[in-house]
C-alpha cells in the first residue's frame, strides 16, 4: 500500500450506526488516516464548514436525510472524493448521474479491506 497517500489525510466518516463507525475509524487509523466523524447529515456539513477532508466515506441511510441528496448538495460546492456506503442497489439513474464524478460505492456488509481498496482507489485518482 502506498502510505503517502494515507499519512496526514483526513478523512470524514458519515455513517449513523456506531459499531461500523468505531470499528473503521479504528481501522483506518491503523492505516495512517487522521479521523473525523459525523452521526448525522447535519453534523458533516458543520465539519465541512470547518475543513476540507481527502475524502468521505458516506452511509446512504442516515436518520436526517438521505446520502444521495447530501452528495448532490455537496458536488454544488465541492469535488471531494467520495466512497458510498450502501445496504441498497444503485440504479442505473445513479450510475449516470454521477458517472464522472469521483464516487465509489460499496454494498453493506463489506470487508474493511474492501473499504480501504476503494478509499485508496479515490485518492489515487486525486492525485493524478
Amino acid at each position: 500500500m502506498n502510505y503517502k497517500l494515507c499519512i496526514g489525510k483526513t478523512i470524514l466518516l458519515v455513517e449513523d450506526n456506531k459499531k461500523i463507525q468505531m470499528f473503521n475509524k479504528r481501522m483506518l487509523e491503523r492505516n495512517h488516516f487522521s479521523i473525523e466523524m459525523a452521526f448525522t447529515l447535519d453534523e458533516a456539513r458543520n465539519i465541512l464548514a470547518r475543513q476540507t477532508p481527502a475524502a468521505i466515506i458516506l452511509d446512504i441511510g442516515m436518520p436526517d436525510g438521505n446520502g444521495l441528496e447530501f452528495l448532490r448538495e455537496l458536488r454544488k460546492t465541492s469535488q471531494i472524493p467520495v466512497l458510498l456506503l450502501t445496504g441498497y442497489s444503485i440504479d442505473s439513474d445513479f450510475v449516470m448521474e454521477f458517472a464522472t464524478e469521483r464516487i465509489e460505492y460499496l454494498a453493506k456488509p463489506y470487508e474493511f479491506e474492501a473499504l480501504l481498496g476503494r478509499l485508496m482507489r479515490l485518492l489515487q485518482r486525486g492525485e493524478n
